[in-house]
């Protein structure tokens, strides 16, 4: 699915790249994969999946569960 029209990007590059950042934003995964935001109407959905996607995310999670 296309999370971003301005750039072509679909939610599997985005996991992509979060997963290959220091920190899990939007902002980092643009950056991994050489884009920036446009219009902007993409951000809030893009920063769900890269926190999401994100290793940090998934060990806060299972810590939760505990």
């Amino acid at each position: 699915m296309y999370v971003c029209s301005c750039n072509a990007l679909t939610d599997r590059q985005v996991r992509a790249a979060a997963r290959g950042t220091a920190r899990p934003t939007a902002k980092a995964a643009f950056r991994a994969l050489g884009c920036r935001f446009d219009c902007g109407q993409c951000l809030r959905r893009a920063h769900q999946i890269a926190r999401e996607s994100h290793p940090e995310f998934h060990a806060a999670v299972m810590l939760a569960a505990e």
